[in-house]
């Protein structure tokens, strides 16, 4: 595989140009000033992974065993207000049979402006490839920060359905392990007392998925309550949406609800509350006005870009359990109003510290043949990590 790789011209002068490039960063990380702060994060996480009935593997197979390996290293570099933020990133997949697209698009990252991926390997049972996951400089001073280049994005204030947040927050129907990836953006936020303010614009290429974001998000914070309003451009759509968090009773509470002139309205409704130093718990509604009402309309209007999910109504349960200090376990369950399908989820954590994780994960659907959850079109999944920082 090495030798060819780099018989490979094209992959070679790509190599040489992302290499160049992080050189060139580092050295206007350092150039700032004498004696700049540098941070170095490395971690490497190794899941394998089971799926049972696979769908796309065929009949005649009932399972398949996977291994999924993410390492990264992270090095910032901080002097007075500038910051530089540089992450290469390796991910590798490796089957006992054929790969599915799922499975591919887990190590391959999603279309961005800068094409900053290179793939090491790929046949018919492995995929690898080594990508900058992280590369932006940013600057910082009383009440604003400016920040450009790739970087994670986060938007909206539910916690398991993407009402707002498109862009990096995975859902529990996806394959393997749940990774986010971040995004090429330039962004501008302002505080003042209370209101914040920022502008966001995230750009792609390709023509297939030509479109960018540019928005730009007011928020107030005030005494237990806060509230958002977002609008501007999204996906070549015109957008409106609205967020906000209250907190009753020791419940927190959260609404958010988005509108596309492309696609029909959208709204999400959570509940979280923490019972005692043992229990705690999520529980969110998500709300997809163009999303079907029949499971036999499913197929008439497939999930879009801004619509991930098929069906009009969902709900999503999740019971936090904490034995011990070290010790986390998690029962979830997604639930499709519209043909009563559910996903059921389950799994432990153990964190030593900061710097080592253990976890252990099963998905199971439980729908009819023709439901979206079925068990039938979306493999038991059952998930082992590690993951190691130093």
């Amino acid at each position: 595989m090495c030798l060819r790789f780099f018989n490979n011209r094209q992959v070679r002068e790509s190599m040489i140009m992302k290499i160049a490039l992080l050189l060139l960063i580092a050295n206007l990380g350092t150039a700032y000033g004498a004696g700049p702060h540098r941070d170095v994060v490395s971690e490497v996480a190794v899941f394998p992974s089971s799926l049972v009935n696979p769908s796309y593997i065929g009949p005649a197979h009932t399972e398949q065993s996977n291994l999924s390996v993410f390492a990264f290293t992270r090095v910032t570099f901080a002097q007075a207000s500038f910051g530089v933020e540089i992450q290469p990133e390796l991910r590798a997949v490796q089957s006992d049979r054929a790969l599915g697209p799922e499975l591919r698009s887990s190590v391959r990252s999603p279309t961005r402006l800068m094409s900053l991926q290179t793939k090491l390997s790929s046949n018919i049972k492995s995929e690898s490839t080594l990508d900058l996951e992280r590369l932006n400089i940013s600057y910082r001073s009383a009440g604003m920060q400016l920040s450009l280049g790739r970087r994670p994005v986060s938007l909206g204030v539910l916690n398991v359905f993407p009402v707002w947040n498109k862009f990096s927050r995975p859902l529990v129907t996806d394959y393997g392990p749940l990774r986010t990836f971040n995004q090429d953006q330039a962004s501008v936020r302002m505080q003042r007392g209370e209101w914040l303010v920022q502008a966001l614009d995230i750009e792609e290429q390709g023509a297939r998925k030509s479109g960018a974001t540019r928005v730009a998000q007011v928020s107030w914070f005030g005494d237990g309550v806060e509230v958002h309003a977002i609008g501007g451009e999204w996906w070549n759509s015109g957008a409106l949406g609205l967020a906000a968090v209250t907190d009753v009773a020791g419940t927190s509470l959260k609404f958010e609800e988005i509108s596309f002139s492309a696609e029909a309205m959208q709204m999400g409704l959570g509940l979280e509350r923490a019972f005692s130093d043992t229990w705690s718990g999520v529980t969110e509604f998500m709300y997809l006005e163009s999303g079907a009402t029949d499971k036999r309309d499913y197929l008439l209007a497939p999930a879009s870009r801004f619509r991930p999910l098929s069906a009009r109504a969902y709900t999503f349960a999740r019971v936090d359990y904490k034995p011990a200090p070290l010790w986390i376990i998690q029962f979830g369950d997604l639930l499709n109003l519209v043909d009563s399908s559910q996903l059921f989820n389950i799994k432990g954590l153990y964190s030593a510290g900061n710097d080592f994780e253990l976890s252990g994960e099963v998905r199971l659907p439980t729908g009819s043949d023709d439901s979206e959850l079925s068990r039938h079109v979306l493999p038991v999944q059952w998930i082992l990590g590690a993951r190691y920082d130093f």
